[in-house]
């Protein structure tokens, strides 16, 4: 399953400037894989180490938190009426910086579901260089 821009802003409340994917390469029940690509014009860089920008660690988790939160619209047909909160995140770990132009690959994965929680894994991947990983729980609101 591919979905573009425009699908995952229809499925997720997240909107430009703030949606952090650009498309979604592939997903399963439980499993699913996106891209995204930070452009070097995005405001932060301007003050992120301006002489050697990269890109703030918390923008990484949100880019596995959207992921996940479509994931989970795909299994509930939408969250645009409803939110996916972030309850959790959990072992959070930075092994490469990211910076401008780079493209990533987003991997997340279903770990457990437990009612309206899903407990997941998520990854980013440069080349196949491993950016970061982390845990993270998300609830959606009825």
């Amino acid at each position: 399953m591919k979905l573009s821009r425009e699908d995952i802003n229809n499925l997720i409340p997240q909107s430009p400037p703030f949606l952090l994917l650009d498309q979604i390469t592939d997903a399963t029940e439980d499993s699913i894989f996106s891209q995204y690509t930070f452009l070097p014009d995005a405001d932060f860089f301007k003050g992120h180490f301006p002489s050697d920008p990269i890109v703030p660690g918390v923008l990484l988790c949100e880019c596995c938190l959207q992921s996940g939160a479509v994931l989970m619209a795909l299994q509930k047909n939408s969250l645009k009426d409803r939110k996916a909160i972030v309850t959790k995140m959990d072992k959070v770990k930075f092994k490469n910086f990211v910076r401008p132009s780079e493209k990533l690959d987003i991997h997340v994965n279903v770990i457990e579901h437990i009612e309206n929680f899903s407990l997941m894994k998520g990854k980013i991947l440069r080349n196949d260089t491993l950016i970061m990983t982390l845990e993270f729980m998300v609830g959606v609101t009825p």
